[in-house]
């Protein structure tokens, strides 16, 4: 498993990714879904959403490609969350491989320690609460132009924090670099 890096990342210029799971459905999907770390079950990009602002192009995707139009130097980010109306799953991405490392350098866990996000005040919403938690995502450097297959590794959690899963899912950076107008 990655050991986080807690390094400050808020000059460095970035694109930041979500990704998207469809717990309940990816679950029904894959009834004999594995309970182990080191053998996740593979799955299609069906039920993920890979959200990024693509320059021409639509917001996200379920397609398992990811098209950036970026410079070498550029860091990429990766946060995972899931699409649950009722907060009944969580998903967390426990590593990121990938070939080509040529194309993008080795994904590290970043953690951000004590943010403080607001909360709603049930009892005045004009004067919402706040929370202090950590953050994390997932972060690799653009290093050229190319196509960087990765493998995601995540799993999906119950509310009490129970794993219900491990799974793998293939997503295909394309980074395209940006081309000086003549």
């Amino acid at each position: 498993m990655a050991r986080p890096s807690t390094k400050r990342q808020r000059s460095e210029p970035h694109v930041a990714v979500l990704i998207i799971v469809d717990a309940e459905t990816l679950l029904s999907r894959y009834p004999n879904v594995s309970l182990s770390p080191d053998a996740p079950v593979r799955v299609d990009s069906e039920h993920l959403y890979v959200l990024a602002a693509r320059d021409g192009g639509p917001l996200g995707s379920n397609d398992g490609h990811l098209d950036l139009a970026v410079t070498p130097g550029v860091h990429l980010r990766i946060r995972g969350n899931a699409l649950a109306l009722r907060g009944e799953h969580i998903v967390v991405f426990y590593g990121i491989a990938q070939e080509h490392a040529d194309v993008l350098s080795p994904f590290e866990l970043v953690l951000r320690q004590a943010l403080t996000i607001a909360t709603p005040n049930f009892e005045n919403l004009l004067q919402p609460d706040n929370q202090s938690i950590d953050d994390h995502f997932w972060q690799s450097q653009v290093l050229a132009d190319g196509v960087a297959a990765c493998d995601l590794n995540f799993m999906v959690l119950s509310k009490a924090c129970s794993v219900l899963g491990y799974f793998r899912w293939r997503l295909h950076i394309n980074i395209s670099g940006l081309r000086e107008v003549p």
